[in-house]
Formats: structure tokens, C-alpha cells, sequence
């Protein structure tokens, strides 16, 4: 059986019990391989009591908990030699990614697997060259333009298993680096869980939309996600706003916080947060809602809308809202048309003109119920295709050098 590292970016944990994209999908192909059985994983995750306690219930995937590292002067003075030598701008190591080198050469493993952290990928490279790959949930290698920089992360590439990427997007900008091989470079599209993200009966709709204060003959608008600039949700707010002034039973609610697994609270949430209250009880802030509950509340909602504004990597909340047969309104942007089209969502350009045709396109929605009903079933059709067996089938082609994507 072979033996698989998985080493965290060590901010939030696995199992996933405070949530995050990249560890939820993990913590599904661990879910998935307790039926399939077929590798043995070992997990580097940030230590968390819930998730000490979560690890109990896995027999094929063991984890290995290291605390939070604290940034001393050290950790300082290192990152700014390897700045002004290297050309590399690092941040402050959320866990100590040495001392998970000292357990995996413990642990005699024969692959290792980076989630979405290029901060150890050079390093990891160094010692354990063919077997390690950097799974890439978002465009980390193209963010320094220093050419000490590019060359040492092209070096690194080169030596590795491979890149993993959530959508042909990433790959390509990967692939912007000069000399590296499209052959390293490998799309694993992400998934969903199927059980969790599903339609709910009429009268189940109804207890859900009860709960959050949406009446049935109400409109529910509903965006879920990271509260960030990037995601747009105060460009989604103003145009909830001007809706609120031509429709009287517009209710909208907003699911999320600006870091997963908290309601932390940051400068951009706090304009959010006013925006809504200027708002008043037309639109509800939930703050974080645990992974399992959410495919209640996007059942409450009669248009789901993710008005991006930077380029997404993939965009899973997407996948969940159309597993829900709930319409999509999003944008023209980066991973999002890999996993819908102009057929399963309404899309909208990502410029100044964005607030308009989000308008335009949710007064569709409301307008027409024919097209409301054709954009979901087509949605709920897509969301079919990212399903956790795929997924993990896909994972082992991959892993087992077997795949050509």
C-alpha cells in the first residue's frame, strides 16, 4: 500500500473542523479512501483539539499534529536575508515545516503531497526531490517577479513530481514560467459532496427560509464565501441596494467571514458589515457557518450570486450552489467557466460593468421563472460531474503517474 504525505499549510486544520476550501478537499479524499482503502496517509496539520478528536475515526490516515510556530527575530532576520539575497519574499511560517521534514524521514513515505503552500516547495525539493508535488488551490507561483526568485521556483518544479492545480487557469499560469514542461502540470478539478449540497423538499425549503427570516413569498438572495475585496460583495451590495428600491419582498443574505473556521472580523468586513446595517433587515449577515449546514442555507435562496472581481482559481462555492439547483449568477473570471458556462449560470463581465448586468441578471431571475428553472436544472447537472468519486479516481491517476491531463 502506498504511503502518502500530506503536508498542510499549516493555518487551519485536518481534519477540517473550522473549514477552508483546500481542507475540506482533503479531508474528502481521506473520507473517500477509508472506502477505497487504497493508500495509507499520513497528515502534517497544525494541532487543534476538535481535530484531535475528529482524526479518531480514520484507519487509513494517520495524523501528525505540530503547534502554531511563533514568529520570532530568528524567523525575521532569515526572511529578510532570503529577500535580499534570493529574491524571495516569504511570510512568517505557520507551523514549523522543518520539523515535519524530521517526522516524514520517520515515516518512510513514498509521495508527498504540498497543500497550497509554496513556502517549503523549493526546500522540500532540495532533500526529497521526484517525490514531492505541490498541490495548488490558488496562484502562488506567480506572485514575485524577481528572477532569483522565478529561477529557483522553476529549478524546484523541474526536479519535482509535479504541480497540481485546481483548473487549467492555474496550469496556465504556471506555465507562464519560461522552460518549465506542461507534462509536470496536472488538472485535478475539484469536488463536492453530493450528500451535503443537494436539493431539499419543498417543505424542508421552507423550514430553512423560516429560519433565516425569509418568508415564502419572498426573493432570497444569497452569496456565500470568503468576505473579501476580491469576491465582490460590496459591489454585490449596492446593486442589492438599487433592487431593494424597485422590489419590495428582496431579502439577501450574506454567508461568510474574511477567514475560514473564525468570525474574525477585518477592515474590509467592518464596511460590510456597515453597508448592511445601512441596509437594515433586508439583508442578513450570518458570519461563519460550519461545512455540513451549509447546503441548508443555499437551499433557502432563489438566486445564488458570486460576483468575482480578480481572477478565481475554481470557485467551489459555485459547484455547491448548482448541486443545490439553486441559479448561479457569477462572473467571467479565471477557473469559474471551466466549472459552469453560459448554460448552467448567468455570467456577468468583471469591469464597470459589472453592477449593471448583475442588475439585469438577477431582474431576470426574478422576472422569469422559466429561465430561473432551465439555469438550475442545467447547474444541478454540472454540479453532478464534481463528484467525490471522480475526484479520488482522478487523485489516484494522478498520484500513480498514470494520468496524461
Amino acid at each position: 500500500m502506498k504511503k502518502i504525505a500530506i503536508v498542510t499549510n499549516g493555518i487551519l486544520p485536518l481534519p477540517a473542523v473550522k473549514g477552508g476550501g483546500a481542507e475540506t478537499l482533503v479531508q474528502q479524499l481521506l473520507d473517500e479512501n477509508e472506502k477505497q482503502q487504497k493508500y495509507k496517509f499520513i497528515v502534517y496539520s497544525v494541532l487543534d483539539k476538535q481535530a484531535v478528536q475528529a482524526q479518531k475515526k480514520y484507519k487509513y490516515s494517520q495524523f501528525m499534529f505540530v503547534p502554531h510556530k511563533q514568529d520570532n527575530l530568528l524567523s525575521k532576520i532569515k526572511r529578510f536575508y532570503n529577500r535580499k539575497i534570493y529574491g524571495i519574499r516569504t511570510y512568517p511560517e505557520p507551523i514549523d515545516f522543518k520539523k515535519i521534514i524530521k517526522l516524514i524521514d520517520k515515516s518512510n513515505v513514498d509521495e508527498i503531497i504540498l497543500e497550497n503552500t509554496i513556502q517549503p516547495f523549493i526546500s522540500y525539493t532540495k532533500k526529497y526531490d521526484k517525490k514531492v508535488w505541490l498541490h495548488l488551490h490558488n496562484d502562488f507561483i506567480n506572485i514575485e517577479l524577481d528572477n532569483r526568485y522565478v529561477n529557483l521556483i522553476k529549478n524546484a518544479v523541474n526536479k519535482s513530481a509535479g504541480i497540481i492545480t485546481v483548473s487549467n487557469y492555474i496550469k496556465h499560469r504556471v506555465l507562464e514560467l519560461e522552460n518549465v514542461s506542461s507534462s509536470k502540470i496536472k488538472v485535478l478539478k475539484n469536488c463536492t459532496n453530493l450528500e451535503i449540497f443537494r436539493p431539499l423538499s419543498f417543505e424542508e425549503k421552507n423550514k430553512y427560509r423560516a429560519k433565516y427570516g425569509i418568508g415564502q413569498d419572498e426573493f432570497a438572495i444569497l452569496f456565500a464565501g470568503r468576505i473579501s475585496r476580491e469576491k465582490g460583495v460590496m459591489q454585490l451590495l449596492n446593486v442589492v441596494e438599487n433592487l431593494n428600491k424597485k422590489y419590495s419582498n428582496i431579502k439577501t443574505i450574506i454567508v461568510g467571514s474574511s477567514k475560514s473556521g473564525t468570525n474574525n472580523i477585518d477592515s474590509y468586513t467592518s464596511d460590510v458589515i456597515a453597508k448592511i446595517k445601512k441596509l437594515g433587515d433586508k439583508v442578513k449577515f450570518t458570519g461563519y457557518i460550519k461545512y455540513k449546514e451549509l447546503g441548508n442555507v443555499y437551499n433557502v435562496a432563489d438566486v445564488a450570486v458570486f460576483p468575482a472581481i480578480w481572477e478565481e482559481p475554481a470557485g467551489l462555492t459555485i459547484i455547491e450552489a448548482m448541486a443545490c439547483k439553486i441559479p448561479v449568477v457569477t462572473t467571467y473570471s479565471g477557473g469559474i467557466v471551466e466549472y459552469t458556462d453560459k448554460n448552467s449560470s448567468i455570467l456577468c463581465n468583471k469591469d464597470e460593468r459589472l453592477e449593471k448586468e448583475l442588475e439585469e441578471n438577477i431582474i431576470k431571475i426574478i422576472k422569469n421563472k422559466k429561465l430561473s428553472n432551465k439555469i438550475a436544472e442545467n447547474g444541478y447537472k454540472k454540479a453532478k460531474e464534481y463528484n467525490l468519486q471522480k475526484y479520488y479516481e482522478e487523485f489516484c491517476k494522478i498520484i500513480d503517474r498514470n494520468s496524461e491531463s
